[in-house]
Parts: structure tokens; C-alpha cells; sequence
């Protein structure tokens, strides 16, 4: 029975609470909302749509070993012939990379917290993904994320501060299909390794490595149930209510703000620990949203990414030009200004590109129009490759 319906107003977010006998309170994470919108999102749109080429996929898969090895090499000697900015920048960010690829990690698997290690609580059972109830969870409460379009095979993890490989146990001929579905969009060879590494670099200071750590975690609810893949993160950031268990609590006060409970959980404890709860969400998907948007437009012209970083296309495009990052001096001063900035990164290059006035802005239109053009230039090139290694085979 609900005794009371208040919202607690803390930063600029409101955190939606009902008190009475549910053990836990309700809460409404906040939304991220892009500082700098010079242009609608509705204008910005990709330079061109992805047509499905499942079937050329499928056909160069079964290329024999003579015929795959010239397709490959006729494939990356036309791409790189296309002369594509990015082709540059990707390289770039990969010659100071030293690690070997093939001692990467996989995503890790965090699970939901143990009610055995923050006690007390029912044990969990965990809810596989891809049963009913599952699915019905992630449609109910889980944000659809905005479609990069950028096949991954590698992707930075930010609750372990590590690049990481997505697939476990993917051959060869796999992961050169995946690179192949990427240069059919548009996409340079490993620009997912690149934009990982560049990820990692802009978050090396790991200014919210315990609040990641902590939304990493598998979502659970009142009755214990554990969802399977779907994360506090994933859940948190969508706009509606969420139950949170007293479990999840205690994990958040003392792995964030190294604080214990007591044994019993008033409701005055969690009407104090909520706001903070709701604030460190906004503050690590803000510094997140601002990595991925930040890294995403060194490489792209108008990428699809999550917080509405597409809007600031423009300032971001003419701040790199302005910096001088790119193929002679890499992302350094990007980074540079990333780590002072953080995600108000935007504002601070906005201001400073006014200062400069329209050439700054021409400069920054060209950067954004020259990465548009490369990546139409790409998926050509891999368009034309696809037919040619096709017609020789049947030669």
C-alpha cells in the first residue's frame, strides 16, 4: 500500500519515490541531454542507407581458398586506393596501439549482485536471455539505443577499463566477413579496434570506474529475479519508475561510497541515499555518452551515437579542424581537452569556435563533408570488389 508520493528534485533530476511497504523505492533515472544543438537530428541524417547484402556475403564466404585470398587483397588495395580520411585516422590511432589482439578479453559477465555478500536478501535466480519474461523486461524497460551501424568485433568496456573482444570463439573466416560487413557500410577496416582504443585513451583517468563498475551489473527485481545480460545501466536510463532492492542498495553504498547500512533499511535511509543514486547515474552516462560521441566524430561525420552527440556534429567537427588533430598529429590535443573538459567538451568548443568565426566553421564543414564522402567512397570500393572476385569465379 502506497503511503506517500513525492519526488525528490537534486541537480536538475528527479528521482519519483513511493514510500510505504515495498522494501524498496521507486526511481526515475535522468535523461542526458546534448549541451550544443546547432542542427535538428532530423537534418543530420547518414549519407546513405545500408542495403542488405547478406547474399554477396554468403557467396564470397564460399570462395575457395585461391579466389578468397585475391578478393582480399583486391578488397583492401581498393579501399585504401579511395583515399578515404578516415582510412588515416583509423591508422593512426592503430600504429601507437602495442597490445596483441589475440590476448584481448571478452566482455565480462558481471551477474547480479549476491544477497549472500550484501545481506539480507532472497537468493536470485537468474532469468535467461531470450525467454518470455526476458523479453518482456528488455521491451518494457530497456531504451532502444540509436543503430551505429558499426559492425564490432572489438569494444571498449568501461566498468573494467579494458578493450575487449565481443565474440568468443569466432574464426577467422568469421571475423574477415565481419571486416567486410564493415567496409559495406562505409566503414575502414578496424575502425572498431580504433574507436575502442581512442575510447580507452579519452576514459584513461577513470574518473567514474566504481559507478561503471556498479551499473554493469545484472538488473533484478523485487522478487529476485536476475536478468541475464540486461544491465543496471541499460535499465537505470530508461524513463520510468524502477523498484530497487534493498541487495542493490547496500552494493551501491558500499562499492561507490564505501558506506555500510545498518541492518534495517528505513525509509528515511533511502529517501537519502536515492538522489545520490540518481545523480551518479547522470554523471558516468554523461562522462560515457561524451566519450562515445566525442569518439565516434573523429572518425565519422554524423554517427549515430547515444545522448544526442550527433546534434553537436558540427561544433565537434570544426573543434578537431581547430585543434589540428587527424593524420599528422593523431587525437592527442582531442583527448587532451576531453580529459579537461569532460562532457561539456561541446560548450567549451563551441565558445571557442565562435571566437574564430566562419573560417573555423568552413574548416569543420569540410572535415565533416571529406569523412561523409570517404565513407560512400568505401562501400563502393567494396561494392565493386565483391563483383569482381564474383565474376572471376565464374571465369
Amino acid at each position: 500500500m502506497c503511503l506517500a508520493r513525492y519526488s525528490i528534485r537534486l541537480f536538475g533530476l528527479t528521482a519519483l519515490c513511493l514510500m510505504g511497504t515495498a522494501s524498496s523505492l521507486a526511481l526515475v533515472a535522468p535523461v542526458s541531454v546534448s549541451e550544443v544543438a546547432l542542427v535538428s537530428i532530423d537534418e543530420v541524417q547518414d549519407p546513405f542507407e545500408v542495403e542488405s547484402f547478406e547474399r554477396q556475403l554468403e557467396k564470397i564466404a564460399k570462395l575457395g581458398k585461391v579466389n578468397e585470398e585475391k578478393f582480399w587483397e583486391d578488397l583492401q588495395a581498393s579501399i585504401q586506393a579511395t583515399d578515404a580520411p578516415q582510412l588515416a585516422l583509423v591508422a593512426g590511432v592503430l600504429a601507437d596501439f602495442s597490445a596483441d589482439r589475440s590476448t584481448l578479453g571478452h566482455v565480462r559477465d558481471f551477474g547480479a549482485f549476491d544477497p549472500a555478500v550484501y545481506p539480507p536478501g532472497p537468493k536470485r535466480k537468474a532469468v535467461k536471455e531470450g525467454t518470455g519474461t526476458w523479453k518482456r523486461v528488455a521491451k518494457d524497460l530497456v531504451s532502444s539505443a540509436p543503430e551505429r551501424g558499426l559492425p564490432e568485433h572489438y569494444r571498449y568496456d568501461f566498468a573494467t577499463g579494458e578493450i575487449v573482444t565481443l565474440e568468443v570463439g569466432k574464426t577467422k573466416k568469421e571475423r574477415s566477413l565481419l571486416a567486410l560487413d564493415s567496409a559495406l557500410r562505409g566503414y575502414p577496416l578496424d575502425q572498431d579496434l580504433a574507436e575502442a582504443i581512442l575510447l580507452s585513451r579519452l576514459d584513461e583517468r577513470r574518473p567514474f570506474a566504481k559507478e561503471a563498475d556498479y551499473f554493469a551489473h545484472d538488473y533484478a527485481d523485487l522478487k529476485a529475479k536476475a536478468y541475464s545480460g540486461i544491465s543496471l545501466y541499460d535499465v537505470w536510463s530508461h524513463q520510468i519508475p524502477l523498484d530497487v532492492p534493498n541487495v542493490d542498495l547496500r552494493a551501491y553504498t558500499e562499492l561507490v561510497s564505501d558506506t555500510k547500512l545498518p541492518v534495517k533499511v528505513s525509509e528515511k535511509i533511502k529517501g537519502d541515499w536515492y538522489p545520490r543514486m540518481s545523480k551518479s547515474l547522470y554523471d558516468y552516462r554523461s562522462h560515457r555518452q561524451a566519450a562515445q560521441g566525442t569518439a565516434a566524430l573523429y572518425f565519422e561525420s554524423t554517427p549515430d551515437v547515444p545522448g544526442g552527440w550527433v546534434a553537436s556534429a558540427n561544433v565537434m567537427h570544426a573543434f578537431c579542424a581547430s585543434l589540428g588533430v587527424g593524420k599528422a598529429q593523431g587525437p592527442g590535443a582531442l583527448i587532451n581537452a576531453f580529459h579537461e573538459k569532460g562532457p561539456d567538451i561541446a560548450s567549451f568548443a563551441l565558445e571557442g569556435i565562435k571566437a574564430k568565426g566562419n573560417d573555423a566553421w568552413d574548416a569543420g564543414n569540410s572535415r565533416r563533408d571529406d569523412l561523409a564522402e570517404g565513407r560512400k567512397n568505401i562501400r563502393a570500393a567494396a561494392i565493386a570488389a565483391i563483383e569482381r572476385a564474383l565474376i572471376n569465379k565464374n571465369d
